[in-house]
């Protein structure tokens, strides 16, 4: 993903408060769309279990149950939600954003630690993962998207999109009252260019891989340390070879486990789904 791309949805998501505590309000108002309904909850349901996989890593009973402060312990003692040292993605760096990126996750995930939320006893599970996503997805994807239609038809034309696309100085609107970069950004999300943007092209693939990814790097945080086998607190390159043996000079030289999420973060995306297979429970 595209890094300015990312650090958008990262803004979006740490500043949404849309209906946070019960997100199906935001439909209230909208015709059914329960194509995108069945979107929303397969996408939550794949990356709630994924990420409640991670927690697993401290499941000392193995109830499926873990004490959402525990979780947080243990991912904030792995670098979670402080402006991380070390690496980071290649696409950071080339377009000068590192410093930038490295706030902009931190930044992502306090707000992620601040919708989390246990049950009743204070316990994280499955449910509570899919929660967490859905949650998310409503704020990112339904919210602002239901809040441009204006006319409540599941629908968004040129017109409402443009109200969020802000003529900046210099730019000329055309005949009909629209700049190109209004249009360009309409274009963009009208997949099938029947002139709207429907509701089955709401949740796009840039919005889904942001959810996959951040479920996943959290799993294998939770998980990382396994792979310090001689317990000096960090994971060798030859740690990681074990479970990564194809990956070469892809892997860092070393993971300092205080630091982990920001070197997880920085491998390539193909490398997190290996690691994800290797370290996290199956089915």
């Amino acid at each position: 993903m595209n890094i300015i791309n990312k650090l958008s949805l990262v803004a979006i998501f740490a500043t949404s408060t849309l209906q946070a505590q019960d997100p199906s309000k935001l439909l209230e108002s909208m015709p059914p769309m329960p194509e995108l309904e069945v979107q929303i909850n397969d996408l939550s349901e794949k990356t709630g279990t994924l990420i409640a996989k991670g927690w697993m890593a401290i499941d000392e009973d193995g109830d499926g149950r873990v004490p959402m402060k525990d979780v947080l312990k243990s991912l904030m003692g792995k670098g979670f939600a402080r402006v991380g040292e070390g690496p980071v993605p290649a696409e950071a760096e080339q377009q000068g954003g590192a410093e930038a990126y490295l706030k902009g996750m931190a930044e992502m995930d306090k707000t992620v630690a601040k919708r989390l939320k246990g049950d009743e006893d204070g316990m994280l599970g499955q449910k509570e993962g899919v929660e967490l996503f859905k949650t998310a997805l409503y704020e990112l994807v339904i919210g602002p998207k239901a809040i441009l239609d204006t006319n409540h038809d599941a629908k968004l034309s040129l017109e409402e999109v443009a109200t969020s696309i802000p003529i900046r100085k210099g730019e000329t609107p055309d005949e009909e009252g629209f700049t190109e970069r209004q249009r360009k950004g309409f274009a963009r999300q009208d997949t099938n260019k029947d002139g709207y943007i429907s509701s089955l092209e709401w949740l796009d693939p840039m919005t889904l891989h942001f959810m996959e990814e951040i479920a996943e790097i959290l799993a294998i945080t939770m998980w990382i340390d396994t792979l310090d086998t001689d317990s000096d607190g960090a994971v060798s390159k030859q740690e990681l070879a074990t479970v990564l043996p194809e990956a070469g000079d892809n892997l860092p030289e070393s993971i300092p486990l205080n630091q982990a999420i920001t070197y997880i973060r920085s491998l390539p995306h193909d490398l997190h789904h290996e690691l994800s297979a290797a370290l996290l429970p199956t089915d």
